[in-house]
């Protein structure tokens, strides 16, 4: 396992951030995922993986799925009327899009800590595309710097020095304007089968 190291535009991280845009479960809409979370939450605890979310079964924390970020520049760097031409962009991309719902699980190990695999991916990768749209119309195609690669949500990131987990509400207050939330509904899966059979060829 290695230290989880986040990139910039294949370097190394932007002080400040940048802009997402995050698929965010909620408490009383996605309660199956946020209770397969705490459940992850027990059995990663011996390892050096710091979740992403509280141990409190209301409260998502950090959990998220990430749909895209905006690369061409750190969020310092974004004026309030480019942020504001971002969002409507991606409210009028979005508007027709119905809601869906997408099941999460079974928990995987990786080389950087542990994710929630999500599946289907079609409803997932038609709402990215509507994303890439409208962040293409508000900045342009260099704001598009790389791949997600399967969807998925990560539980928490391995870190040699375990640090407490971040309270979402102070989160919250803290970066309101770095992360633009879109939301869809989840249900979580813990069968193994659904994760072979949503492989790609």
């Amino acid at each position: 396992m290695e230290k989880f190291v986040p990139k910039y535009r294949n370097g190394a991280w932007s002080a400040g951030g940048v802009l997402y845009v995050y698929v965010c479960p909620r408490a009383g809409v996605d309660d199956e995922l946020l209770e397969l979370a705490q459940r992850c939450r027990s059995a990663i605890s011996e390892y050096p993986i710091d979740p992403q979310y509280p141990d409190a079964p209301a409260d998502p924390g950090w959990l998220h799925l990430t749909v895209e970020m905006i690369a061409d520049t750190p969020t310092a760097a974004i004026s309030d009327e480019e942020k504001r031409k971002l969002v409507s962009e991606l409210t009028q991309e979005l508007s027709g899009l119905p809601g869906f719902g997408t099941e999460v699980g079974p928990p995987i190990g990786n080389v950087a800590g542990c994710v929630l695999d999500v599946w289907p991916e079609d409803k997932v990768r038609e709402l990215g595309s509507r994303v890439w749209t409208a962040v293409v119309r508000a900045r342009g195609e260099d704001a598009i710097q790389h791949s997600g690669g399967r969807p998925h949500m990560s539980i928490g990131y391995y870190m040699p020095r375990r640090t407490p987990t971040r309270p979402s509400a102070s989160c919250a207050a803290s970066v309101p304007a770095t992360h633009l939330c879109t939301s869809a509904r989840f249900t979580s899966s813990t069968s193994p089968h659904r994760r072979a059979a949503s492989r790609r060829p």
